[in-house]
């Protein structure tokens, strides 16, 4: 069964959620001990919930912060200081795990954007699903990362 180019996007950000998630999930059992103590698990997840809710809705959180950056800032503060309470020690931890595993997701989630553009085409000015059979992998990849400079010559011809 092949997939549409809209079907490869929603597979895609699914690796991506998941690449991000997998090293989150190894960093809270390998220090379970003490991400469940005096309210840690909350803390721990806590940060991963927000992390995820801020790249689910990234366009509203920066129009808002763009709006309101006093309230913003001020919100940002108070997260800090509600989750830093409990893990003042490993939150630089969970941070360079979280920031080691948001460049991987991030370098997934190009690709995912490069299928949700296919996956509608234009016509007489009409946005209209394109439910043709998708692009595949590698050219995902290739158009993600800008190897589409020159067209391929696969007939031999000129």
């Amino acid at each position: 069964m092949k997939l549409t180019n809209s079907g490869m996007c929603r597979l895609y950000k699914l690796y991506t959620f998941l690449i991000y998630v997998i090293p989150m999930t190894v960093l809270f059992i390998t220090k379970h001990d003490a991400f469940s103590s005096q309210g840690g698990v909350f803390g721990f997840w806590g940060i991963i919930v927000l992390i995820l809710c801020v790249l689910m809705f990234k366009e509203f959180v920066a129009s808002f912060f763009k709006k309101q950056p006093i309230i913003s800032v001020s919100i940002v503060l108070l997260v800090i200081g509600l989750f830093a309470e409990f893990l003042a020690s490993y939150l630089s931890l969970i941070g360079i795990v979280s920031s080691a595993a948001g460049v991987a997701s991030s370098a997934v989630s190009v690709v995912a954007d490069v299928y949700s553009q296919h996956s509608y085409k234009t016509i007489d000015g009409e946005k209209i699903i394109n439910k043709g059979v998708a692009l595949s992998q590698k050219e995902a990849w290739r158009e993600a990362y800008g190897y589409n400079f020159f067209a391929s010559n696969d007939g031999g011809g000129e």
